[in-house]
């Protein structure tokens, strides 16, 4: 189903938004690097695009800004390093007015899941 241009419009703004609040450039590979680099846990970023195809972090379409137009959801997940644990990818619906705000906040959820999942895989071990 084709999205309606308000649906368009409210989703180009709220990840205009999340990237300007980012401060690490104006791309989805920008975000993505950022999110990684810069949290405790390396969260990973995922883009959905409105025809349900998703976009991961790391792949050429990533570093296409010609993509912002075309996503309808930021997804965030992170893998445990040392263990079979993970945080499965989570989802935020960029149509959603609060969309920016649930980004931001998803973000520290999966960033302090993931650290938990390591503690608990890494008893007695090193801190990450």
């Amino acid at each position: 189903m084709e999205p309606t241009p308000q649906a368009r419009a409210l989703a180009r703004a709220a990840l205009a938004s999340i990237l300007s609040e980012n401060g690490s450039g104006a791309t989805l590979a920008d975000l993505s690097r950022s999110l990684y680099k810069y949290t405790e846990a390396g969260i990973s970023l995922a883009a959905k695009r409105w025809n349900g195809h998703c976009i991961w972090n790391g792949t050429a379409p990533m570093r296409d800004a010609a993509t912002l137009d075309d996503v309808s959801h930021l997804g965030l997940s992170s893998i445990v390093e040392g263990s079979d644990a993970e945080v499965p990818v989570q989802w935020v619906d960029l149509t959603d007015p609060e969309a920016p705000a649930k980004f931001w906040k998803l973000a520290d959820e999966v960033d302090s899941e993931a650290c938990a999942l390591w503690d608990e895989a890494h008893a007695g071990g090193t801190e990450h």
